[in-house]
C-alpha cells in the first residue's frame, strides 16, 4: 500500500501560516519547481517547495535505495518544517532553498551548499536528536543540537 499526501496541512504547520491548497498525489519537486519558474505574479514560497518534496519522500517505497531504506517518516518531516519556520522567521530575505535528502533510516537531511568547503546541514535521524552541522572550512564540521542553535547567526551565514 502506498501512502499519498492529500494536503500540505498534513504537517503540523498551523502556526506557520500555511494555506490549505491541496497537493495532488502526482506533485513532485520537479513539478513544484516548474510551476515556481512559471509564476509571473508571485514568488513561490519555500514552504510549497519543501512541503512537496517532503510529501514525495514520504511516498518512497520501502527499500528505495535497494538496501532496505525506509521512506521519510512524518515525525522527521515535522521536525524539518518546524526548524525551517524558526529559521525563516529571523531573516529579511527569502529563505534559500536547501537540498532535501532522505536518509536510509527514515530520517531527512537539509543541505545548504554556501560556497566550496562551506555548508550547513540539518539532520533528523533515528540515532539522535536533530542536529545542525556547520562547515566553515573543508576539514571541519561543528555539530550543534538543533534546539540550541543561534538562529540569527545561522541565518546570517545563509544570507552570506
Amino acid at each position: 500500500m502506498t501512502a499519498t499526501a492529500t494536503s500540505i496541512t498534513m504537517y503540523e504547520t498551523a502556526e506557520a501560516g500555511f494555506s490549505r491548497r491541496p497537493v495532488s498525489d502526482t506533485t513532485t519537486l520537479t513539478t513544484a519547481l516548474y510551476w515556481a519558474q512559471r509564476a509571473p505574479v508571485r514568488t513561490v514560497d519555500w514552504r510549497e517547495v519543501i512541503t512537496a518534496r517532503l510529501a514525495e519522500l514520504e511516498r518512497l517505497a520501502p527499500g528505495w535505495d535497494s538496501e532496505g531504506a525506509l521512506p521519510v517518516g512524518r515525525r522527521h518531516a515535522n521536525l524539518v518544517m518546524h526548524f525551517l519556520v524558526r529559521l525563516a522567521a529571523g531573516g529579511v530575505t527569502p529563505l534559500p532553498l536547501p537540498d532535501v535528502v532522505p536518509l536510509a533510516d527514515g530520517g531527512v537531511q537539509l543541505e545548504w551548499h554556501i560556497a566550496p568547503g562551506r555548508r550547513i546541514d540539518f539532520v533528523s535521524d533515528e540515532e539522535s536528536d536533530p542536529m545542525v552541522l556547520t562547515q566553515h572550512d573543508p576539514d571541519t564540521f561543528i555539530e550543534t543540537p538543533a534546539r540550541s542553535v543561534d538562529m540569527p547567526e545561522l541565518r546570517a551565514l545563509l544570507d552570506g
